[in-house]
């Protein structure tokens, strides 16, 4: 098999590891990065670059990012079930308080956390609160983000038709699953 063909993967790995290693300071400084570079073998593919450190960032992500949803459902579940007992199922508002506090949160953590921000965050940071806390709290703050950020860009009939079609396709939906839930036979 002819060197760099798809049996020399590992091989690839391995040099493209040394490669990021040495450029996210984990394993020597340029000189030695730019030696793994002219070392790691090729098949003419210079997009080819899955390397153990990528899997594992990754891996890290996800895992940060769901650990943040179980903590975010569980805020949910508390906070819901206590209004819930405290002023009954009349209303919905255990759910209406945590999507408006949801909404509330994901607008002010995302201005203040962004880039250009009064307390920037790194990635993972942001990817944790708003996906995995926020996202676990509520998808309806995602929502909310969403349509203000249409609006923020002078898109007013795309917010609009984004809240409209959200509520109306939304309630649609959890319609026509009970229905359909209803009159399926019992087993």
């Amino acid at each position: 098999m002819p060197a760099g063909a798809v049996g020399d993967i590992p091989q690839r790995v391995v040099a493209i590891d040394r490669i990021e290693r040495a450029e996210h300071g984990a394993g020597g400084g340029a000189d030695q990065c730019n030696e793994a570079r002219k070392t790691a073998p090729t098949n003419g593919d210079s997009n080819f670059r899955i390397s153990r450190y990528r899997i594992g960032m990754m891996l890290k992500t996800y895992l940060a990012v769901m650990a943040g949803g179980a903590l975010g459902t569980g805020l949910r579940l508390a906070l819901a079930g206590w209004l819930t007992a405290k002023y009954g199922e009349a209303f919905p508002v255990g759910t209406l308080v945590v999507n408006v506090t949801g909404c509330f949160v994901i607008g002010a953590f995302a201005a203040l956390t962004a880039p250009e921000g009064f307390l920037p965050a790194p990635l993972l940071v942001r990817q944790v609160v708003m996906i995995g806390v926020l996202g676990g709290y509520t998808t309806f703050s995602a929502f909310g983000l969403q349509t203000l950020d249409l609006l923020h860009a002078g898109a007013g009939l795309r917010a609009g038709l984004n809240a409209a079609l959200s509520l109306v396709l939304c309630l649609a939906a959890v319609w026509l699953g009970h229905r359909l839930a209803t009159v399926l036979p019992a087993r």
